[in-house]
């Protein structure tokens, strides 16, 4: 069985949910100025089951404003920054006073950091898809709870709703060919995203992602093991030479330091001293500079000795594993948290 990772279009919201009343009386109760009653009335909205991703996104910008227009700031900065990690895009239009600009740019800086809601759809395939899911990478809010799986073209049913379990919603169906949607649901069945449409068929060839979910860069390898090949390490081979050359030079500069702390160690240990065992052919003070030089340019050394050591090895790997593969060959570096492997066939 294949894994399909499907690319993902964030598409523009339409609004096919039922009419939300709440939200037009919340803007009019805002335009008289009447907060208090625009918050309440916001809060019931919010609370109304089944709205679409339009009015969850209204909804979210008119309480980052009447609750910043109130000046209390937390409430407005936790609705902006839900907003904004579903619409990280999202522009605050209008001449809005401090009090609603502060929070909103320092919920798009916490945003930014954070990275906003980042989904990845796949379709599972052999002779014919046998499932679809959805695999939430990035929810800081858990906002995600459930994905309604649209198909469009397929087996019955034609819209199955499904929870996040272990941060992924899956379907299993048996269909030659399948095309489909899904809208990521929040509280109240809420639609978060919506994702799509993608079309597989079973027994066909991964299709080459071209887009990715909001806050990945297209082409950019999701987070893991890094692998790379000897036909993509063309840079390597120069770059071990500078490290194996920062590796020699680190095993000189210790060394002369080993050498004067050697120099440092002859000058106390070769002193003459009388029958109490004092120093008498150098002060005493000279004899205490002597030996702190000697311990420190001693352990200079030692560290200069490992760094030299550590670089002439990693310059050994970057060299073999940049070398050309010749015959289709190639020469792999497998990078994990305790260490590397190289594997392949060395030059």
């Amino acid at each position: 069985m294949r894994a399909l990772l499907a690319s993902v279009a964030l598409v523009a919201a339409v609004a096919t949910g039922a009419p939300n009343p709440k939200i037009g009386e919340a803007r009019k109760q805002f335009e008289d100025l009447d907060f208090e009653k625009a918050a309440r009335t916001l809060a019931a909205a919010e609370g109304t089951p089944g709205n679409d991703r339009e009015q969850v996104l209204e909804i979210l910008q008119l309480q980052g404003i009447v609750f910043g227009t109130m000046n209390k700031e937390a409430k407005a900065r936790d609705a902006f920054r839900e907003l904004l990690t579903l619409s990280p895009d999202f522009k605050l239009e209008g001449n809005h006073p401090p009090r609603v600009r502060t929070p909103f740019y320092e919920a798009k800086e916490w945003v930014d950091t954070n990275l906003p809601l980042q989904l990845e759809p796949r379709a599972m395939f052999d002779v014919s898809v046998t499932a679809l899911t959805v695999l939430v990478k990035k929810d800081m809010l858990r906002l995600a709870k459930g994905a309604r799986f649209l198909i469009d073209e397929g087996p019955e049913p034609r819209s199955r709703d499904t929870a996040f379990v272990g941060g992924v919603a899956k379907v299993e169906l048996d269909a030659p060919k399948v095309a489909w949607r899904v809208q990521v649901l929040g509280a109240k069945d809420s639609v978060l995203l919506e994702l799509g449409p993608f079309t597989h068929q079973g027994g066909a060839a991964p299709a080459v992602a071209t887009t990715t979910a909001p806050g990945v860069e297209p082409g950019k390898p999701l987070a893991g093991a890094a692998t790379t090949s000897a036909s993509e390490g063309s840079w390597m081979r120069p770059a071990s030479y500078g490290v194996l050359g920062a590796g020699a030079l680190a095993l000189v500069v210790g060394s002369i330091f080993g050498v004067m702390a050697n120099e440092a160690r002859a000058k106390v240990t070769g002193a003459m001293t009388n029958e109490a065992g004092l120093i008498t052919s150098v002060s005493q003070r000279d004899a205490a500079g002597f030996e702190a030089r000697m311990k420190q340019q001693g352990t200079i050394a030692n560290v200069l000795f490992g760094v030299g050591g550590g670089l002439l090895a990693a310059g050994a790997v970057l060299f073999f594993v940049g070398a050309p593969a010749s015959g289709g060959t190639q020469v792999s570096l497998h990078l994990s948290p305790s260490g590397f492997a190289v594997m392949g066939m060395f030059p």
